[in-house]
């Protein structure tokens, strides 16, 4: 109902493409667990249009691999005498490598291929992508909206380099796609691979939770201090039987143990009670569609008391993760998060263990004005859940300040002197070294923070030392303890 064109002239193979450069699985627990959904809904999008796809995500089993087995499809729907059209998602993480592969094909397959670019970090360095002699299309907006009109365009050989579109300005607001996980580069193996290492396998898919995190609460547009996903405003509005069914099909399809549901609050409703009856209501459907995969959803900590936790657990919930981020009350204000205190943390904690739900969390240092105040209070902070809590916890990761393009700590980096020629250079080129994000974050610490950067980055591996013997470690073959890994 979603997706419409008119394709009358040529024949297009969309390709989704997550171009990213990581170790080997084998070295990255959380990559191998989490397949690109980006990827899995360019599938259903171009599906739903009538039109041949696939889907490639570099992170399995290596961006070699994978990269090859890109090559050769596009060779192959060059021979069907069709029109390869590689579309891309450009993320802060991976987009530097997504240009070098923009260049790589381009270079082998010159016009004979289309390179869209798309993803949420197209409104930041848009000039820059622009002027990229690799990319044909730069992609601003809602895929369900702008793949259609791509696809037509490219049909009738009438292509414009930028095409803007949401769902919010046509009527659809919310109509999010689901996923399609069919036509994916060595999911079998993917999914074999992560039973092999951790005893279950999983699946990413897009509930219908909400947009941001507490984070963006009474922020403009609901933008987040912090994220540079602030164009992400807009509740997904698919009903519960709509998800339910992708659910089931997945569950018989794929046999997996688990989905990641990647909506950034599992709960989409702002007060405790109506977010009692939503999971009333989701469980009734759940369990009338036959769904018994479990699910690891991300919650705010303010949103979870005993009878929530409850009903989670009855929705299939084992495990959550939740955005603690830190324990100074100065801190936590200044995050916007300021309900946020131990005390409501602990009542969250209890909830969830009481109802047999694991957890993971992060903890952001330096986004904050830090002192050694705050650092001391992070350092008890730790110690208090590593006491209490590490038969729950799975994972408790450490993190410096992530000074993403777009968000507002951006903003206030763009006013430090020091940081002028790493924002300059970014707006030139379209993405920041990993050497240049190390220094912008240490450009942030020290204009931002009554603690020197030195004192921070010691507290950082404090931190980090203090979680090593209860949290799962990013390589599993490193993880003190590797039972812990079959969740």
């Amino acid at each position: 109902v979603f997706y419409k064109s008119s394709m009358n002239t040529r024949k297009v193979s969309v390709l989704g493409a997550h171009m990213v450069d990581v170790p080997s699985y084998a070295e990255k627990f959380d990559t191998l667990v989490s397949p690109s959904g980006t990827v899995a809904t360019l599938n259903e999008i171009a599906r739903g249009m009538g039109v041949d796809s696939f889907g490639y995500d570099y992170a399995f089993p290596t961006p070699e691999t994978v990269s090859s087995a890109l090559f050769d499809r596009i060779e192959n729907v060059l021979q069907q005498g069709m029109v390869p059209v590689v579309a891309a998602t450009a993320l802060v993480y991976n987009v530097q490598k997504t240009l070098q592969e923009a260049a790589k094909i381009k270079s082998a397959f010159a016009d004979r291929v289309k390179f869209v670019l798309g993803g949420q970090l197209v409104p930041f360095a848009r000039e820059a992508y622009l002027r990229d002699p690799n990319i044909d299309i730069v992609a601003e907006g809602d895929a369900e909206i702008l793949l259609s009109r791509i696809v037509g365009d490219i049909c009738v050989e009438r292509v414009k380099p930028f095409y803007s579109g949401w769902l919010k300005d046509s009527g659809m607001e919310g109509q999010f796609a689901f996923v399609n996980y069919d036509y994916y580069f060595m999911l079998a193996e993917r999914l074999q691979a992560q039973r092999d290492v951790s005893g279950f396998s999983q699946l990413t898919i897009q509930g219908l939770g909400g947009p941001g995190c507490s984070w963006a609460a009474g922020n403009p547009n609901g933008a987040c201090e912090f994220c540079a996903l602030q164009n992400i405003t807009t509740m997904n509005n698919r009903t519960l039987d709509n998800q339910m069914i992708v659910e089931r099909w997945l569950q018989d399809r794929f046999s997996v143990d688990r989905f990641f549901d990647v909506a950034n609050q599992f709960l989409p409703r702002f007060r405790m009670r109506d977010n009692v009856t939503w999971l009333q209501d989701y469980i009734r459907v759940r369990n009338e569609h036959g769904v018994t995969v479990s699910k690891y959803a991300y919650l705010t900590v303010a949103s979870v008391n005993d009878e929530i936790a409850d009903l989670l657990s009855q929705a299939g919930v084992t495990e959550v993760y939740l955005g603690v981020d830190h324990f100074d009350e100065l801190a936590l204000k200044e995050q916007n998060k300021s309900s946020k205190s131990q005390r409501v943390l602990e009542k969250a904690l209890n909830a969830l263990s009481s109802a047999g739900i694991n957890m993971r969390m992060g903890l952001v240092v330096g986004s904050s004005r830090e002192s050694r105040q705050s650092l001391d209070a992070l350092r008890d902070g730790v110690s208090w859940l590593r006491d209490n809590y590490a038969d729950r916890i799975k994972a408790l990761g450490v993190f410096p300040i992530y000074v993403l393009p777009g968000s507002k700590v951006w903003d206030t980096a763009k006013k430090m002197p020091e940081a002028a020629v790493i924002i300059s250079g970014f707006e030139e080129k379209g993405f920041l070294t990993n050497e240049e994000e190390a220094e912008l974050s240490r450009i942030f610490m020290r204009d931002h923070s009554e603690a020197s950067v030195e004192e921070i980055e010691e507290a950082i591996s404090d931190l980090q030392a203090k979680v090593a013997n209860f949290a799962i470690s990013y390589d599993f073959r490193k993880s003190p303890d590797g039972s812990v890994l079959k969740v």
